[in-house]
């Protein structure tokens, strides 16, 4: 079976779609993608800027004392979220020197916090933030290294003991300092963060979506519109076939106005041809026509004397005037055609009963019916009148009741009916046969085609009888259809208007 290449082709339409799709959805997603890590560093740099506040606020509670010791000075009322039943913040403080834990908030208890980075790391960047998650909950945890402050009465009393050296002072408390370094480690709940985060998250792929869809929308109408000019320019394309070699129209868009001006020289080259072949072919049927006749004139005169004749002259005579006739009958075919061509059928419509008419020209075959054993049904209801040419359309049912005729196999069945509805009449007539196929129907009123490619000479059909079928009915402003069904049931259709 061929496939027609149309099935494969893609769209102009649909190739832009795709790749305009998939260019801004790449921009899409590179946008948002942008925004998401913004929006994910400004979250979460305000929550860190909140864990260092809270930072700052646990250091200014912490002091060196006349022993050395470190003093932390905590008040759960006032700083409630580090409260454990708030549990909304936490914090573990350690004095370097010892890794002795200075401070932890209840809500850690027994829980074990292992710093992520090295103590020489965290010196460097002077900061550390990371993630934690302590029992289903999430939380923004920083770790600094910073020193306390040295009690106040200590830095009294190295000022009154040595008044002229503050210097000496100052390294001193400095070194006290640098003694008693702590790791405060913070942590603060995230998950309102996370939330808002997530949220903008959604809010962001909702609106790119939408602008996507959006935009999608809008490209698509504007490709329809733009596309309006190729889209008539195949309308009229399609049109074109032997009987109309209209030119197209030449659009104001440059690039399909090339495509359409290169058409319409095609166009007037193929009319030209048409023109040619017909003319050829009217010219080739005038000039013989008349030495057929004068050959089939002389056959038919010799053929007086048969008696007087040997057996073999006489086949020969026999075997000049059938195939005199086939020419006749060819070159009769052809001129037909190219009076329909050139729309110079002479018409002479009269009022005639189809079912006299159907009857009459079907009486001239049923002795070849007989002699095939076909089966021939035929149902034909009596006063149906049309108004047409009755000559043509005698020539009509005798290349249709021929060809029925010929193709059906030996032993085959025949049918034919005239169905009526409304004010429409249907001649349909069905013959089984062996060889024909779907890819086959497209063909039938192609001129000389026959399946049989090799042609034989004992063929009495010449390809030229349903092409004639076709050209008169268009002429007589009939509707002709062919179809096969699955049980190899050739039928072709014939319909009009009844007689009014």
């Amino acid at each position: 079976m061929k496939i027609s290449t149309m099935n494969k082709a893609t769209s102009i339409k649909t190739q832009i779609l795709i790749r305009l799709f998939l260019v801004t959805a790449f921009i899409f997603i590179l946008v948002g993608a942008i925004i998401i890590e913004r929006s994910h560093r400004v979250f979460y740099k305000s929550l860190d800027n909140a864990v260092l506040a809270q930072f700052k606020a646990l250091l200014t509670l912490t002091e060196i004392n006349n022993d050395g010791s470190i003093d932390f000075e905590f008040n759960d009322e006032i700083m409630y979220e580090f409260n454990k039943k708030n549990a909304e913040a936490f914090f573990l403080i350690k004095r370097l020197m010892d890794n002795q834990e200075v401070a932890r908030s209840e809500v850690l208890e027994k829980v074990k916090i292992d710093l992520p980075v090295s103590l020489k790391k965290l010196r460097k960047k002077s900061k550390f933030s990371w993630n934690l998650k302590i029992d289903d909950k999430k939380f923004r945890c920083v770790a600094k290294i910073e020193s306390p402050q040295v009690d106040e009465d200590i830095t009294k009393s190295l000022l009154r003991g040595n008044t002229d050296n503050k210097k000496s002072n100052e390294e001193i408390i400095n070194t006290l300092k640098k003694g008693n370094e702590l790791l405060f480690i913070v942590g603060l709940d995230s998950g309102a963060t996370d939330e808002r985060f997530y949220k903008a998250i959604r809010s962001t792929a909702l609106a790119l979506g939408l602008g996507l869809l959006i935009l999608l929308i809008i490209v698509w109408v504007v490709i329809n519109r733009s596309l309006k000019p190729l889209f008539s320019l195949k309308s009229e394309v399609e049109g074109i076939s032997a009987d109309n070699f209209n030119l197209v129209k030449v659009p104001e868009i440059q690039e399909i106005a090339i495509v359409a001006e290169a058409l319409n020289k095609l166009i007037n080259r193929v009319k030209s041809a048409f023109e040619r072949e017909r003319q050829f072919t009217a010219d080739v049927a005038h000039e013989l026509r008349t030495p057929i006749t004068e050959i089939r004139t002389l056959v038919e005169v010799m053929l007086k004397w048969r008696d007087n004749m040997p057996e073999s002259v006489l086949k020969n005579y026999e075997d000049i005037f059938s195939s005199t006739k086939k020419m006749q009958s060819i070159v009769t075919s052809l001129l037909t055609l190219t009076r329909c061509d050139a729309n110079a059928l002479k018409i002479e419509r009269e009022t005639f009963s189809l079912s006299q008419v159907t009857r009459e020209v079907w009486s001239q075959f049923e002795s070849s019916a007989h002699f095939k054993n076909l089966n021939v049904n035929y149902h034909i209801p009596d006063s149906v009148n049309i108004c047409s040419d009755k000559n043509l359309f005698e020539t009509i049912l005798n290349n249709v009741f021929s060809n029925a005729l010929e193709y059906t196999p030996q032993d085959g069945k025949i049918e034919f009916e005239i169905n009526l509805q409304n004010d429409v009449f249907s001649l349909v007539v069905s013959n089984t046969t062996n060889d024909l196929t779907e890819e086959d129907l497209p063909l039938i009123f192609e001129r000389f085609w026959r399946k049989d490619e090799s042609r034989s000479d004992s063929d009495a059909h010449n390809g030229l009888g349903l092409a004639l079928v076709k050209s008169i009915s268009k002429i007589l402003n009939l509707n002709v259809d062919v179809s096969l069904s699955e049980n190899s049931t050739f039928t072709i259709r014939i319909s009009g208007q009844l007689s009014k």
